[in-house]
């Protein structure tokens, strides 16, 4: 008997192989102690092992390939100690799933070659691959494959579609995850291999508790909503933990499939590769299992009534577009936890199957490819809307911080951020999170709730009511539109003034103003060198890359022109930029403008300039910016040191030569303004006993390099222990004291060297140095920073450094040393040595959590601590056989 169309059916997914997708969360577990016999054993045994209890492992929930934590040996019965994750402290990312890992093929590979081919190696001790077949792999897109199954021996990806060469790939029990990344790294035909990373979630109408919704006050929906309530066309996918499918506000708003529900129970009508997907798929259950769509977890709900609840019924809440139809996509276990892939998959199948907007109230800290391109697939067609996450911090948080969507900050009553919300320059606009009243799971309940989860869906209703408005639009055109109408809240909140995007969201501004003209200049060349500046008396091509930030434009020319003495003549003040889309960028490199200078022109003059912009479908815009001459020259010489006995300035109109030494005396400060240029003679040295400030800017660094064409080093920006510290608020935002901010350092033998003293090191580039920071005993905060082709990025000296969110390649090594630092949420990739190197200091503690390290020469060194508390890292593919190494 067939099953009826209103029950939940028994679903089943096109896929290679049978076995069930669904990865268990990583259990925390006890540590496996991976380390040589001889380390605790020989001639000398006794004195190795004292050195071997030095260490003592105080957590022990690592992701990574091989470990190389040494608990103690003295006797027996002695365990690591582990924490499941259940116990995972709050704000912790909790890693990546167990048993299975993604994989992207290059295009025309085989999928069986590939996974036979690795089947057949020997793989490294632990590994499982030797029991891998072809038979344990699955498309993690089926609706991207080119068939409902992929069989035969030669069977080979044809589809353009970069979705479809993405598998998910079963190991054996207890095969370690990090060793089959790397393994599978390493072969030719693999584009690229992941763990699945693990997210988590990021909670006037006459409907009962309307009063109660003051965030659609806020926002201005009431009278939005006079203008449209939404269309029953336009689909808002809800990707989370499903949907309460009998709640009075939500079972009425359910998106069907008009296919399925005509057809045949047990049977895929529509041949998308999901049997019965009557309102959306439970991505959760195994191949076979029952596609149920309901919420065990609660959070879904929550979201999907924010989003698009049944309006007007004299019950319960008001939805924020009334008429969408909801598309359920389960992807959130009952925890709460989120296999990565599982979200792509979700995205994937909500685009394909028509979703206008699609929601993810959820994310985690960890890039992924396979999520990554999931969500440059979808933007073509839904316009995507993620939470920016709740742990108020400005860590890239995806998929919220990808280009392609639109990532949602929290703000209260007030207009001010919410005290959990995530911030950064990364954030698109703000929205409603706190104190949010929803439809709750079970028995047609209510509730509020606090989050970004909450404010995303504020936004996708607002995207579902401008899509019904103007179907004829395009998910970037609309993008642009949310945003470009949102209500500026910086005043509001000074600490966080360009973090919380264009600003808080405004549903009648989006759905009642006209799309306006509107680009940016966002680079510039000269004679083909981006970013350069000219020189008096110098003739050349000038190109500008525009981007457009909301009104589509058709065959745009631009027309320059100055009202500059110092400019002779604009010889060719036309240039072609073509058509460009929302969000679209485009250069005129192609037939650029030429004009030419006074030798008499100032050093550091800026010059004017208008940009006329003109298109063929009417598209007209007015620009101003100015271009910059490069700067004069000062020397700075004589005796042994010259020393700045009272505050000074140094500006960005001239070159500084540094040749001697320069000392800023204690209690005084030295000002290094933004796109200043220092050039230091071989061994000279800047010595701050007292306050420096080099606060550049993005587009404008100031920059230290060597004052020799032959780049010989210059010895370094020493703080001595009486230098300034860095001063921080209560939410770490930098407020007075010694500061390296935007600031590129080159060809110094140590570009910074630290004391006791604690500057402020954040967003600068270390290329070609000996060393590019040496700390000694310091507290210094470094975040942000570029390290690369140096000898070695940071070497610490004892101290409680906080080494946070920088970047390292290239180097001979990364970080090396000892003390109590704070390592967290680096990454570390083609480094010829070891990425942390760290040890022998009867005192040392080091925390180092959540760092990617992948394809180093080296992995972690670590021996002779006090204490390691060492979690949630990735170690996969460096040159150590283990990833790690300890050494006797």
């Amino acid at each position: 008997m067939e099953p009826q169309r209103g029950e939940p059916s028994r679903g089943r997914r096109s896929s290679i192989g049978a076995e069930a997708h669904r990865a268990a969360p990583v259990d925390a577990g006890p540590l496996v102690i991976l380390i040589l016999f001889k380390l605790c054993s020989g001639d000398n045994a006794m004195d190795r092992k004292a050195h071997c209890n030095r260490i003592f492992v105080t957590r022990a929930t690592n992701l990574v390939m091989a470990l190389i934590m040494v608990v103690t040996l003295a006797g027996p019965g002695t365990t690591a100690l582990g924490r499941s994750m259940d116990d995972l402290p709050s704000g912790v990312q909790p890693g990546y799933a167990s048993g299975v890992i993604l994989v992207g093929l290059k295009p025309g590979v085989e999928a069986r070659s590939i996974f036979n081919a690795e089947a057949g190696k020997n793989a490294p001790s632990g590994a499982g691959l030797a029991s891998l077949s072809f038979g344990s792999a699955e498309a993690v897109f089926t609706s991207a494959q080119p068939s409902s199954a992929v069989t035969g021996a030669q069977a080979a990806d044809t589809a353009a579609s970069p979705l479809s060469r993405i598998y998910r790939l079963h190991l054996p029990a207890g095969a370690d995850v990090s060793a089959a990344v790397a393994a599978l790294s390493a072969n030719p035909g693999v584009a690229f291999a992941e763990p699945d990373y693990i997210a988590r979630p990021s909670g006037t109408p006459n409907d009962t508790y309307f009063s109660d919704q003051w965030a659609l006050t806020k926002i201005g929906a009431p009278s939005a909503w006079d203008h449209s309530t939404g269309d029953t066309s336009v689909v808002i996918a809800i990707v989370d933990s499903g949907l309460d499918m009998t709640h009075q506000d939500l079972s009425g708003q359910l998106w069907t499939n008009s296919t399925e529900a005509g057809g045949t129970a047990g049977v895929d009508d529509d041949g998308n590769g999901y049997i019965d997907d009557l309102h959306g798929w439970n991505f959760l259950a195994p191949d076979g299992g029952n596609n149920d769509l309901s919420d065990e977890n609660g959070h879904g709900t929550q979201v999907a009534g924010v989003a698009g609840a049944t309006t007007n019924n004299s019950a319960g809440i008001a939805g924020m577009c009334w008429n969408c139809r909801l598309m359920v996509v389960k992807v959130m276990q009952t925890s709460g936890a989120v296999n990565y892939s599982d979200i792509a998959a979700g995205i994937a199948y909500a685009a394909s199957q028509g979703a206008q907007v699609i929601n993810l109230s959820l994310g985690g800290y960890a890039d992924s490819a396979t999520l990554r391109t999931a969500i440059e697939s979808a933007a073509a067609t839904s316009v995507i809307v993620a939470g920016a996450g709740n742990d108020n911090k400005s860590t890239l948080f995806y998929p919220a911080s990808y280009p392609d969507v639109i990532a949602v900050a929290s703000s209260d009553t007030a207009d001010a951020k919410a005290s959990f919300s995530n911030f950064g320059a990364w954030v698109d606009i703000t929205a409603p999170g706190v104190n949010i009243k929803s439809t709750f799971a079970g028995g047609n309940s209510y509730g509020s709730e606090n989050g970004t989860s909450m404010s995303a869906p504020f936004v996708a209703g607002v995207a579902g009511l401008v899509r019904s408005l103007h179907a004829d639009w395009s998910p970037a055109l609309i993008r642009q539109q949310i945003l470009n109408t949102a209500a500026s809240i910086d005043g509001l909140n000074p600490t966080f003034a360009g973090k919380l995007g264009y600003g808080r969201l405004d549903a009648l501004a989006a759905l009642t103003t006209a799309p306006q003209a509107k680009m940016a200049m966002t680079n510039w060349a000269i004679d083909g060198t981006a970013g350069a500046r000219p020189a008096p008396g110098q003739s050349f091509d000038l190109a500008l890359t525009l981007t457009n930030l909301w009104l589509p434009a058709r065959g745009v020319v631009g027309t320059l022109s100055t009202t500059s003495p110092y400019v002779t003549s604009v010889s060719d003040t036309s240039g072609a930029f073509g058509d460009l889309n929302s969000s679209q960028s485009r250069s005129n490199s192609a037939d650029t403008f030429h004009l030419s200078l006074l030798s008499s022109t100032p050093y550091n003059q800026a010059i004017p300039f208008t940009l006329s912009l003109s298109g063929s479908d009417g598209y007209a815009l007015v620009m101003s910016f100015s271009l910059q001459v490069r700067s004069d020259t000062e020397v700075i010489s004589g005796g042994a040191s010259y020393t700045i006995n009272s505050n000074q300035t140094w500006t960005n109109d001239k070159t500084y030569l540094l040749k001697t030494n320069v000392i800023v005396a204690a209690g005084k400060s030295l000002t290094i303004q933004p796109g200043t240029l220092i050039k230091i003679d071989a061994s000279k040295w800047i010595r701050v006993d007292g306050e420096l400030v080099a606060d550049g800017s993005e587009q404008s660094p100031i920059i230290f390099t060597s004052g020799s064409i032959t780049n010989t080093y210059w010895s370094a920006l020493r703080f001595t222990d009486t230098a300034s510290p860095a001063v921080f608020d209560y939410t770490g935002s930098y407020i007075s004291g010694s500061i390296i901010r935007h600031v590129r350092l080159s060809y110094a033998d140590a570009a910074v060297r630290i004391g006791a003293a604690a500057p402020y090191i954040a967003d600068s580039e270390f290329t070609h140095n000996n060393t590019a920071i040496d700390a000694g005993g310091s507290e210094a905060r470094i975040e942000r920073n570029d390290f690369a082709y140096n000898t070695t990025g940071i070497t610490l000296n004892n101290g409680q450094a906080q080494i946070l969110q920088n970047h390292f390649t290239a180097n001979s090594n990364g970080i090396s040393g000892n003390g109590s630092p704070t390592i967290r949420d680096n990454d570390f990739t083609g480094n010829t040595g070891a990425a942390i190197s760290f040890g022998w200091s009867s005192s040392g503690s080091p925390l180092i959590h959540k760092n990617r390290i992948v394809g180093n020469g080296g992995g972690v060194n670590l021996s002779g601590l006090k204490s390691i508390d060492f979690q949630y890292n990735l170690i996969a593919n460096n040159g150590y056989s283990t990833g790690c190494a300890m050494p006797p």
